[in-house]
Protein backbone atom coordinates (compact mmCIF):
# COMPACT_ATOMS: atom_id res chain seq x y z
CA UNK A 1 0.00 0.00 0.00
CA UNK A 2 0.95 3.24 -0.82
CA UNK A 3 1.10 5.99 1.98
CA UNK A 4 3.03 8.74 0.89
CA UNK A 5 1.05 10.86 3.85
CA UNK A 6 2.46 9.14 6.33
CA UNK A 7 5.82 9.53 5.31
CA UNK A 8 5.65 13.03 4.98
CA UNK A 9 4.41 13.35 8.04
CA UNK A 10 7.71 11.71 9.43
CA UNK A 11 9.94 13.46 7.25
CA UNK A 12 8.47 17.06 7.69
CA UNK A 13 8.99 19.97 10.08
CA UNK A 14 7.10 22.52 10.73
CA UNK A 15 8.60 25.21 8.36
CA UNK A 16 8.76 22.50 5.06
CA UNK A 17 4.88 22.95 3.55
CA UNK A 18 6.44 26.67 2.70
CA UNK A 19 9.65 25.48 2.19
CA UNK A 20 7.99 23.07 -0.43
CA UNK A 21 5.79 25.27 -1.92
CA UNK A 22 8.71 27.41 -2.98
CA UNK A 23 11.25 24.44 -3.81
CA UNK A 24 8.02 23.17 -6.46
CA UNK A 25 7.00 26.85 -7.74
CA UNK A 26 3.87 26.51 -6.62
CA UNK A 27 1.86 28.90 -6.01
CA UNK A 28 -0.28 27.47 -2.72
CA UNK A 29 0.36 24.79 -0.06
CA UNK A 30 -2.72 23.12 -1.77
CA UNK A 31 -1.05 20.48 -3.57
CA UNK A 32 1.48 19.21 -0.65
CA UNK A 33 -1.18 19.10 1.83
CA UNK A 34 -3.53 16.86 -0.90
CA UNK A 35 -0.18 14.57 -1.40
CA UNK A 36 -0.37 14.57 2.95
CA UNK A 37 -3.74 13.64 2.84
CA UNK A 38 -3.22 11.25 -0.16
CA UNK A 39 -5.54 12.44 -1.76
CA UNK A 40 -3.06 11.63 -4.96
CA UNK A 41 0.06 11.26 -5.59
CA UNK A 42 2.74 13.33 -7.09
CA UNK A 43 3.79 12.58 -10.84
CA UNK A 44 6.95 11.09 -12.18
CA UNK A 45 8.98 13.98 -12.12
CA UNK A 46 7.86 15.58 -8.22
CA UNK A 47 8.04 12.23 -6.25
CA UNK A 48 11.65 12.49 -7.67
CA UNK A 49 12.09 15.88 -6.62
CA UNK A 50 10.37 14.95 -3.11
CA UNK A 51 13.05 12.28 -2.82
CA UNK A 52 15.68 14.48 -3.39
CA UNK A 53 14.47 17.23 -1.22
CA UNK A 54 13.98 14.99 1.75
CA UNK A 55 17.61 13.02 0.68
CA UNK A 56 15.32 9.29 0.77
CA UNK A 57 14.61 6.76 -1.58
CA UNK A 58 11.85 6.42 -3.46
CA UNK A 59 10.56 3.35 -1.81
CA UNK A 60 10.90 4.89 1.72
CA UNK A 61 9.87 7.87 0.32
CA UNK A 62 6.25 5.57 -0.39
CA UNK A 63 6.37 3.45 2.27
CA UNK A 64 7.51 0.48 0.60
CA UNK A 65 10.92 0.01 2.75
CA UNK A 66 11.63 1.46 6.80
CA UNK A 67 14.58 1.91 6.25
CA UNK A 68 15.57 5.62 6.05
CA UNK A 69 19.01 6.46 4.96
CA UNK A 70 20.14 9.36 3.17
CA UNK A 71 20.21 9.22 -0.37
CA UNK A 72 22.11 11.25 -2.78
CA UNK A 73 20.24 11.39 -6.24
CA UNK A 74 22.53 11.64 -9.52
CA UNK A 75 20.79 13.15 -12.23
CA UNK A 76 18.16 11.24 -13.47
CA UNK A 77 18.61 9.72 -17.38
CA UNK A 78 15.68 10.41 -19.67
CA UNK A 79 13.25 7.92 -18.82
CA UNK A 80 13.16 5.77 -22.01
CA UNK A 81 17.07 4.93 -22.20
CA UNK A 82 17.52 3.99 -19.01
CA UNK A 83 13.87 2.01 -18.99
CA UNK A 84 14.82 -0.14 -21.62
CA UNK A 85 18.72 -1.05 -20.37
CA UNK A 86 17.53 -1.92 -17.44
CA UNK A 87 14.80 -4.42 -18.40
CA UNK A 88 17.29 -5.83 -20.78
CA UNK A 89 19.94 -6.18 -17.48
CA UNK A 90 17.25 -7.56 -15.46
CA UNK A 91 16.52 -10.57 -18.00
CA UNK A 92 13.09 -9.20 -19.52
CA UNK A 93 11.74 -7.36 -22.41
CA UNK A 94 8.87 -4.85 -23.46
CA UNK A 95 7.37 -7.88 -25.09
CA UNK A 96 7.29 -9.87 -21.48
CA UNK A 97 5.93 -6.95 -19.43
CA UNK A 98 2.94 -6.54 -21.86
CA UNK A 99 2.47 -10.41 -22.46
CA UNK A 100 2.59 -10.58 -18.30
CA UNK A 101 -0.16 -7.70 -17.86
CA UNK A 102 2.42 -5.60 -15.98
CA UNK A 103 2.16 -2.75 -18.49
CA UNK A 104 -0.03 -1.79 -21.25
CA UNK A 105 1.34 -1.76 -24.86
CA UNK A 106 -0.14 1.81 -25.10
CA UNK A 107 1.36 3.23 -22.13
CA UNK A 108 4.68 1.87 -23.24
CA UNK A 109 4.80 2.88 -26.63
CA UNK A 110 4.23 6.38 -24.85
CA UNK A 111 6.81 6.38 -22.53
CA UNK A 112 8.88 5.26 -25.15
CA UNK A 113 7.86 7.44 -27.74
CA UNK A 114 11.16 10.36 -28.30
CA UNK A 115 8.69 12.80 -30.07
CA UNK A 116 6.62 12.75 -26.53
CA UNK A 117 9.22 13.01 -23.48
CA UNK A 118 6.37 14.72 -21.30
CA UNK A 119 4.75 11.12 -21.07
CA UNK A 120 6.12 9.53 -17.97
CA UNK A 121 5.30 6.52 -15.69
CA UNK A 122 2.44 7.40 -13.21
CA UNK A 123 3.68 6.25 -9.79
CA UNK A 124 1.58 3.27 -9.85
CA UNK A 125 3.27 2.59 -13.16
CA UNK A 126 6.42 2.33 -11.51
CA UNK A 127 5.77 0.34 -8.63
CA UNK A 128 4.33 -2.56 -10.93
CA UNK A 129 7.40 -2.25 -12.83
CA UNK A 130 9.69 -2.15 -10.21
CA UNK A 131 7.59 -5.12 -8.06
CA UNK A 132 7.69 -7.33 -11.41
CA UNK A 133 11.65 -6.92 -11.85
CA UNK A 134 12.15 -7.24 -8.04
CA UNK A 135 14.42 -3.74 -7.94
CA UNK A 136 13.80 -0.68 -6.17
CA UNK A 137 11.90 2.94 -7.83
CA UNK A 138 15.24 4.29 -7.49
CA UNK A 139 16.98 1.57 -9.66
CA UNK A 140 14.14 1.76 -11.96
CA UNK A 141 14.75 5.39 -13.00
CA UNK A 142 18.25 5.68 -12.63
CA UNK A 143 18.21 7.43 -9.31
CA UNK A 144 20.78 5.87 -7.88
Amino acid sequence: MIDLGRQLEDLMTDGDVNKLKDYFQFNSTATIYDWKTNKYLPNFENIIKLADYFKVSLDYLLGRTLGCEEVVSKEIPPFDIHFSKIIKQHNSSQYKLIKDKVISRGHLNSWLNKNNTKNLPSVESLIKIADYLKISLDELVGRV
